[in-house]
């Protein structure tokens, strides 16, 4: 606001010289009586001289000048930089001649030190008693911080768009489209962070040197390839060592890198790089390479922004070529695996876990049942004469689930022309492309000669299992049993001197059980599997599963039944304890005022006690993984990936626990120290330390 002369000032100013120089002075002076000392703010008079006829103390400060020392100075040659005074000082022209004016103006000022500083000015044109435009009055605010901040946010922004775009890129990459993404991968980050050059080097450990894969060069520079196709690692050995611990190397002005890193320096200088920076792709103590930026800028202080693009671009670029590398691997074990399976002499079968179907069969296995392989693919092992049940599907499931594979298991197939054939199986889970599968291969043991070729095997095989096996009549009256079963039974007779029957080892139950139902089923459909207890010769109670089947039946005088035994006590044993463990755990874990999560380690949430769920608000519906959980308790997109950085920092031994602020679901926010400790294999406890409560 302009100040208005009072009474007494009138006076003094009508005994005063006329011309309006003097009448603006004046002005000044009442100016300076009002205004001088306010307080963040320049205020300024130019006269149509361009000349200062006035400014407050704060700008002089602001500015480093002597408050009348700069009186009828020119302001535009004064503190305007010299690349902008004609443009200003047309401006003022321009507003002193009525052509334009602008109320208001943003521009750099340059104080005596040196210092820049962008002022926002308000400004009004000072007019005489006839009108006319004699001068300028100017009130102006220090807003460069601000616009520094507004400057980094709008960078920042551009960086996370300019990630988002290379992450989105490179998420399911075709891999013959990667070196032409890589290509335009390095030109957007030489644009982006202004440099001269940027290029990936890839890591050859039978050479022990880095290979230049890909180069960007910016418009008038040259390429480094002539130069530096290859590095070895003697001649980069300082900047390898750091790479493979992981460091950034950040060199502004090559000149004073260190004696003991003589040889990069030269490498550096002789393609006339002035200042460089790196990033290593590595992983696992694997290195990869490393992806680099240079300048020919003397003194280039490399900006926090661009270390941070330069790092988490060759992140992306580790998985990129991780995943390369496992898919390869993945090619060339299926390839294998591929040639072994189809020329197997064995039945080679691939089923869906989810239903036993076909998904795949080889030759020999066509060859056995006489079908084409059309008519094959997508029927079930029970539509070619396998005699599963759901209970005993269940058991196999579980076996496959506990142990992932199946052996020795004896059972018969049918063929196409409806023969009946016995063949012994082997079975084993596995999964691709996130579905699961079942690998099974048959040896057909139907054929006498091979029976008696492999008996002999099987004896060996089964004397020295922990799995007890025994073979009786249909009587019961044991054939042969081998040293497993003597221990399972706790029989202390020699094996060779041994007679008994088999069903002396059960209980009156399961006698009946046995003989009524289990053996007629099994001479019907050939095997039976399920859990059985046993009592021992000491009258002990044994749980095991049995898996009965036939081994001979070319006339009911001479069927034998063979059983394979595998006891379950310490299974069993175990799973009471951990039902126990479990209970005890959920007791204290339900009733300790401590807040407790558990998860697995790929981020899913198992549980969550009650203090949790009070402390914080959330249910575990609500925050099923670790992904929910940041969302809503670091809502703040900036300080969540502060939070991610930190958890890799605490992984990695780099940083102690530290409080950090959770928002609640009821809006508060709490100060909290998560400690992660293991639980058991594949699972994570967090525990909660209540910091501070800073909702206020």
């Amino acid at each position: 606001m302009k100040p208005t002369p009072n009474k007494n000032t009138t006076q003094d100013f009508s005994a005063a010289d006329s011309s309006f120089q003097s009448r603006l002075k004046w002005i000044a002076k009442i100016q300076a009586e009002i205004v001088n000392n306010i307080p963040g703010f320049l205020v300024v008079m130019l006269d149509s001289d361009k000349k200062v006829c006035f400014m407050n103390t704060f700008a002089c400060e602001m500015l480093g000048v002597d408050q009348d020392a700069i009186l009828s100075q020119n302001w535009f040659n004064e503190f305007i930089p010299p690349l902008e005074i004609k443009i200003y000082e047309q401006k003022f022209e321009d507003f002193l001649a009525g052509k334009t004016f602008d109320s208001v103006m943003e521009y750099f000022l340059v104080a005596k030190d040196g210092t820049k500083f962008i002022v926002r000015w308000n400004l009004e044109l000072l007019k005489d008693e006839q009108g006319k435009i004699v001068g300028l009055y100017c009130i102006g605010k220090d807003v460069t911080e601000k616009r520094i901040m507004q400057m980094e946010l709008k960078h920042r922004i551009a960086m996370e768009q300019l990630i988002t775009e290379i992450s989105t890129t490179f998420l399911n990459i075709d891999l013959d489209q990667l070196d032409e993404k890589i290509q335009d991968l390095l030109a957007n980050i030489g644009v982006f962070t202004n440099t001269n050059r940027s290029y990936l080097f890839l890591f050859q450990p039978s050479n022990e040197q880095f290979s230049l894969s890909h180069e960007w060069i910016s418009k008038g520079f040259s390429s480094i390839q002539p130069d530096l196709n290859t590095i070895s690692i003697k001649d980069f050995n300082r900047f390898y060592n750091l790479l493979t611990e992981g460091e950034i190397i950040n060199i502004p002005t090559t000149k004073k890198i260190s004696q003991k890193a003589i040889n990069e320096r030269l490498i550096l200088q002789r393609l006339k790089i002035n200042s460089f920076l790196c990033a290593p792709l590595i992983q696992n103590d694997k290195m990869y390479g490393f992806i680099g930026l240079d300048s020919q800028i003397e003194n280039n202080m490399w900006e926090l922004h661009d270390i941070q693009l330069l790092k988490t671009i060759a992140n992306i670029l580790v998985k990129v070529f991780h995943e390369k590398e496992l898919l390869f691997e993945k090619e060339k074990l299926e390839k294998m695996f591929e040639k072994a399976f189809y020329s197997n002499q064995n039945l080679m079968i691939i089923t869906s876990r989810k239903d036993y179907k076909f998904v795949s069969v080889n030759q020999s296995f066509l060859n056995a049942i006489g079908l084409p392989k059309e008519e094959v693919i997508g029927h079930s092992l029970q539509e070619f004469g396998v005699p599963w049940s759901q209970d005993q599907m269940k058991i196999i499931s579980n076996q496959l689930d506990e142990k992932g594979r199946i052996s020795y298991l004896i059972l018969p197939f049918i063929t196409g022309a409806g023969e009946r054939r016995i063949g012994l199986y082997s079975m084993e889970a596995f999964s691709s492309n996130d579905s699961e599968y079942v690998l099974t291969s048959v040896i057909d043991v139907t054929d006498q000669k091979r029976i008696e070729n492999e008996l002999e095997l099987y004896k060996r095989l089964i004397d020295t299992s922990d799995l007890g096996f025994v073979m009786y009549d249909l009587q019961g009256n044991i054939k042969y049993l081998n040293p497993a079963i003597l221990k399972i039974c706790e029989i202390h007779t020699p094996r060779d001197l041994f007679k008994g029957n088999i069903h002396e080892y059960y209980s009156d139950e399961y006698k009946r059980l046995v003989t009524k139902e289990i053996i007629p089923l099994v001479m019907q459909e050939g095997q039976w599997m399920g859990e059985i207890t046993i009592k021992t010769a000491l009258n002990h109670f044994v749980p095991s599963i049995q898996n009965i089947f036939l081994l001979s039946s070319n006339d009911k005088n001479s069927t034998i039944v063979a059983n394979i035994v595998q006891d379950i006590r310490e299974q069993k044993e175990v799973e009471q304890i951990l039902v126990k463990k479990e209970k005890r755990f959920r007791t204290l874990a339900e009733r300790i005022p401590l807040p407790i999560a558990i998860s697995d380690t790929n981020g899913n949430h198992l549980y969550l006690n009650p203090a949790f769920q009070k402390l914080f608000g959330y249910s575990l519906e609500e925050i099923p993984n670790t992904e929910a959980w940041m969302n809503l308790a670091y809502p703040n997109e900036e300080y969540r990936q502060s939070i991610y950085d930190y958890w890799i920092d605490i992984k990695a031994g780099k940083q102690k626990y530290q409080p950090k602020n959770i928002t609640c679901k009821d809006g508060t926010i709490k100060k909290i120290i998560f400690r992660e400790f293991p639980l058991a294999d594949n699972e994570l406890v967090s525990i909660c330390e209540i910091f501070e409560d800073i909702s206020e």
